[in-house]
């Protein structure tokens, strides 16, 4: 067996140090995977017809819109609410647990401004889908795309363009209810779920108990 002094074994681990540190590391894919997407409920101003019209957008950190994953891999995302009213987003044609299917109050509780919740579940099946608001707040554009793409069809060459198509009015959530039910009460009613005014209401199935959930996004 060949032996080494002291001297040798230090400079052969400084060698090793050096030449670690100029390398590129390797991440694992699993590590790559523990890292949700972040998915931004905020408002933006969009242009309609020479009018700036100010609603809302699910984005991501890069700033592109709604969310393509593979069905191989799991969802992972985190969802932070920087509006300025809770909101809560469901993730349509997706088959969550039930405490994370993102319908108000059953059971998880709107998300309060500047709070974030984390979500992780198994896809499995490829398909195209959307995620929006169960609140007045998708007819203020608060709705993406979500697309499951099929991991037999990587490699092919096709280049998929998802267009989401959203109507759209410069009246608010609330009159457009009122004129379809010619109701003034629906439309204040209606008032407590679009983004405007939470408080000082009482709705079945929008209890406020327990929004004190959710992560800080800071």
């Amino acid at each position: 067996m060949q032996s080494i002094s002291r001297r040798q074994f230090l400079a052969s681990a400084a060698a090793i140090g050096t030449a670690s540190a100029f390398e590129p590391v390797i991440i694992p894919r699993a590590a790559w995977a523990a890292t949700p997407e972040i998915i931004r409920a905020e408002t933006r101003v969009i242009d309609v017809a020479g009018r700036a019209a100010k609603v809302f957008g699910l984005i991501r950190s890069d700033g592109t819109h709604g969310l393509t994953i593979s069905a191989a891999d799991d969802f992972q995302a985190r969802l932070e609410n920087a509006l300025a009213a809770p909101t809560l987003i469901h993730w349509h044609g997706l088959m969550p647990p039930f405490g994370q299917d993102g319908v108000p109050d059953l059971p998880q509780p709107l998300l309060k401004p500047g709070k974030a919740y984390d979500y992780n579940f198994p896809v499995a099946t490829p398909g195209t889908h959307w995620m929006h608001a169960h609140t007045l707040q998708e007819q203020q554009l608060l709705a993406a795309p979500l697309i499951v793409t099929d991991p037999a069809d990587k490699g092919r060459d096709e280049q998929p363009v998802v267009v989401l198509l959203q109507d759209f009015s410069f009246k608010t959530p609330e009159e457009l209810l009122a004129d379809l039910t010619g109701s003034a009460n629906s439309a204040a009613a209606a008032h407590s779920m679009s983004g405007h005014s939470m408080s000082g209401t009482d709705m079945p199935g929008m209890s406020m108990a327990g929004d004190d959930q959710g992560t800080s996004m800071a």
